[in-house]
């Protein structure tokens, strides 16, 4: 995997303050961040008393507790730290990220990206950034502070989808480090269900936010007439007859599709978020608050 430079930054980030994410779990490690975490020490978030002889800091005694205390101990207040999480995201840059109907799939995970990364600078969080191409892996911000999210966006809208199959995105999840993390999943998920479970089986101990980007136009088959398919994963093409019956086979196997990925990511402790034509990124910080 090898970094990639970002362009000079100068977007305005009004817009994305809608988006901002929870966590359903307690953040681990030692750096002092804005989210709850299972560290006993110098926090605000109370957590107990306990007698003096424990946790000896004169400045966290508490009158009431000890004179309830039937042993006479001092008791003092102590507390949780705050800690940092890692936030990543990994964006899919295949073949099929680069169909073009209503809507151009890297310009939503771009902004979606701008957000991201702004959410994760107002918490102090570290972020990382991913796109991959078919078998390819490229890091554009490896994970330290979020850069301007004016880069963020223009880097993964001004990305060429190109290339097939899932192994870049197998890579992408493999090089994640072993702690967990805060994993924004972003792509078309136009592949097979055995690619799904195993880049589902690569993200397991992380807490991942499937974020599926749709087209319209994607949807939209004619019902009857004669007309050129391509396959924007292998570049193959092919004359197709389209009738009433097709569509209806189209349609089954989309609505198959989607519930598949539902469920499979249900089982990671997260719906997926669909993103149809429009990025509300309101309706996303609200769907995170679902865990």
């Amino acid at each position: 995997m090898t970094d990639a430079s970002l362009p000079a930054a100068g977007a305005d980030e009004d817009d994305l303050f809608a988006f901002a994410y929870a966590l359903g779990w307690r953040a681990a490690g030692s750096a002092a961040g804005a989210h709850r975490s299972g560290t006993v020490g110098g926090g605000s978030d109370f957590h107990d008393f306990t007698a003096y002889e424990r946790a000896p800091d004169g400045r966290r005694i508490d009158p009431r507790a000890t004179a309830r205390d039937p042993f006479g101990r001092l008791q003092v207040r102590r507390y949780k730290t705050r800690n940092r999480i890692g936030v990543e995201m990994i964006v899919d840059a295949s073949g099929s990220m680069g169909f073009q109907g209503d809507v151009w799939k890297p310009a939503l995970a771009g902004r979606l990206a701008a957000a991201v990364a702004l959410a994760a600078r107002r918490n102090g969080d570290r972020f990382g950034l991913t796109v991959a191409r078919g078998g390819d892996a490229q890091v554009l911000h490896a994970p330290g502070p979020a850069p301007a999210v004016a880069a963020i966006d223009a880097a993964v809208a001004g990305m060429v989808p190109s290339g097939r199959g899932t192994a870049g995105l197998e890579a992408a999840a493999a090089a994640l480090p072993p702690r967990r993390r805060l994993v924004f999943l972003v792509s078309d998920f136009r592949f097979p269900r055995p690619a799904l479970d195993d880049l589902a089986d690569r993200l397991a101990i992380h807490d991942v936010v499937p974020v599926e980007l749709a087209d319209p136009a994607e949807a939209r088959w004619p019902r009857w007439g004669l007309g050129d398919v391509a396959d924007l994963e292998t570049g193959a093409r092919r004359m197709v007859l389209f009738r009433p019956a097709l569509a209806r086979r189209l349609s089954a196997a989309e609505t198959e599709r989607r519930a598949g990925l539902a469920a499979r990511f249900a089982e990671l402790g997260r719906r997926p978020f669909r993103v149809e034509g429009r990025l509300d990124l309101a309706a996303l910080a609200a769907h995170l608050l679902e865990v």
